[in-house]
């Protein structure tokens, strides 16, 4: 399963978009959400199942200490905007950097939904400008409608696809560090092979259990030591 988290300015369609993904409906009146809400489905992508975990958080700056909590843990972020009002655009950067300050993932985990092309006579944002800043953010962009349903299968697979690539990022660093841990820790096995036998006396002994560094007790064989003066 997957954590999910939409982020974006205030009646950017947040909760709309939480509805049309997750339960394939839309939302026709608009309700403030107060903190967070959370909606999770199954979903298909190139013959894997893949579980979502969508969070919807609240847009307003009063409920901005709360909201952010919920960025950790996350594989990929939807970021909204409203191509009918500029300045959600241009809040764009107060978002990618809330993101990336509360965040352990980079900010390419991020997929922006310019949503409301519905509304393309009130377009304030054109397509271009949203290309250009989303190339210099290196992030993904994708323009919908939830209202029309317009864009948004697009957008869950760029947010499956992303978080798929995250999770095969961190086993194979899983396994580097695994493999560094055992390379660093004792070889046993090495060991016995890189170690000579020693001689006790006439007979022939392998090292105790393989282990470097343990060496055999001292030997004198009998007939070499000194025997002592009688004090008579």
């Amino acid at each position: 399963m997957f954590k999910v988290i939409i982020i974006g300015d205030p009646c950017c369609g947040k909760t709309s978009m939480l509805m049309r993904a997750a339960e394939r409906r839309k939302n026709e009146t608009y309700t403030m959400t107060v903190g967070v809400d959370c909606k999770s489905r199954m979903f298909r992508r190139n013959g894997k199942n893949v579980k979502l975990q969508i969070w919807d958080t609240a847009g307003q700056e009063k409920f901005r200490t709360l909201t952010t909590a919920y960025y950790r843990g996350t594989s990929c972020c939807i970021l909204v905007f409203d191509i009918t009002n500029i300045d959600s655009f241009y809040n764009l950067f107060h978002w990618i950097d809330q993101y990336s300050h509360h965040c352990d993932q980079p900010i390419t985990n991020i997929v922006i939904a310019a949503n409301k092309i519905d509304l393309e006579h009130k377009r304030q944002v054109s397509r271009l400008e949203i290309q250009k800043f989303c190339e210099s953010m290196n992030c993904d962009f994708v323009e919908v409608s939830v209202l029309q349903d317009i864009g948004i299968d697009d957008l869950i697979n760029r947010v499956i696809d992303k978080s798929l690539v995250l999770q095969q990022k961190v086993r194979e660093n899983d396994l580097k560090e695994a493999k560094g841990a055992l390379s660093s820790s004792f070889n046993f096995s090495k060991a016995r092979k890189e170690q000579q036998p020693f001689r006790l006396g006439s007979a022939q002994f392998q090292p105790i259990n393989g282990i470097q560094g343990i060496k055999p007790i001292d030997f004198v064989p009998e007939r070499s030591r000194k025997k002592k003066k009688c004090c008579a």
